[in-house]
């Protein structure tokens, strides 16, 4: 019996593993490591990615890392060039400023989860 510390201590020394059900012989892997990432959250008391990429993943089901890499970087371009056409030649307004840091704030959540997922699939192999 092995319990989901102990997976998670495979996972932090780079090690492969399957969960598989003994009654069933159905690979549990992927259920598993949802767990494992809950607990984690439940421990920490906040999200370990962005909201963007949970939401892209409850919407679509799955989620390629090229296909989240291609929309993120698309609003993030798109957002910043709607903020710079905004402020081109205008005094900024305490409202505009507001809006811009949101902007930047979300574009720095978006980059810190691409460095992490980049980080992750360098240690431990390509997300399937």
């Amino acid at each position: 019996m092995v319990n989901l510390s102990d997976v998670a201590s495979l996972i932090k020394k780079g090690k492969s593993f399957k969960v598989v059900e003994d009654k069933t012989g159905r690979d549990l892997t992927d259920v598993t490591l949802v767990q494992i990432v809950l607990e984690k959250i439940k421990k920490s008391k906040k999200l370990i990615c962005s909201d963007v990429f949970m939401k892209e993943l409850i919407k679509t089901g799955r989620l390629t890392v090229g296909n989240f890499l291609k929309t993120s970087l698309q609003s993030s371009i798109e957002m910043l060039s709607s903020a710079e056409r905004r402020t081109k030649g205008m005094v900024c307004k305490r409202e505009d400023l507001e809006e811009i840091k949101d902007k930047i704030e979300a574009l720095n959540r978006k980059i810190d989860m691409l460095l992490a997922r980049a980080v992750y699939e360098i240690e431990d192999g390509p997300v399937s």
